[in-house]
């Protein structure tokens, strides 16, 4: 099954962000910020009660408490929302090889991949170490520094997608099979 497709900014960005959804350390480090911000929101709003004498403690505390969680939960919204922007950024600064045309093959002995009029490069199944399915990508990941991806809009329709997928699980679980 081969696919000309045109990569382009926002591509990138959502792998980028998806990367960042499913990283088990990014994760640790938004809960531990997303913990640090509540208590800091607490403690300020203990101290001006100290500084503003209120009336009804137990409802100014629940107060306390309802904004310190509202903010830690849009903290993650945030957080996310400038790693989009910073990538933005960065990305409207140069091209690179990372987008543009796009060719991907498919075939039994691997996935071809070639970038512009560059050469294409192979990558055998054995290599290729996961593959993250998503609504609208497919992430091919190669190793470390190399990842293949592949917008749902590459294909013509839905069937097309389907079958791509079910095809690429398939060479996969044969893969499994092998090892």
């Amino acid at each position: 099954m081969k696919l000309q497709y045109e990569l382009n900014m926002e591509d990138i960005i959502q792998y980028y962000l998806h990367m960042s959804h499913t990283s088990l350390p990014f994760k640790k480090v938004v809960r531990r910020r997303k913990v640090r911000f509540f208590i800091t929101l607490f403690i300020l709003f203990i101290i001006y009660s100290f500084i503003w004498p209120v009336t009804n403690q137990l409802l100014y505390y629940v107060l306390c408490a309802v904004i310190s969680m509202a903010g830690a939960y849009l903290y993650s919204f945030y957080i996310f929302y400038r790693i989009g922007r910073s990538l933005r950024k960065f990305h409207s600064k140069g091209k690179g090889g990372l987008y543009g045309k796009k060719v991907v093959e498919m075939t039994e002995l691997g996935v071809t991949n070639q970038t512009g009029e560059g050469e294409p490069v192979r990558y055998e199944w054995q290599t290729i170490r996961e593959v993250y399915i998503t609504k609208l990508y497919v992430f091919i990941h190669v190793n470390e520094l190399i990842v293949i991806l592949i917008p749902r809009r590459a294909f013509a329709d839905n069937d097309a997608w389907v079958q791509f997928i079910d095809k690429l699980k398939s060479f996969q679980a044969e893969r499994r099979e092998r090892h």
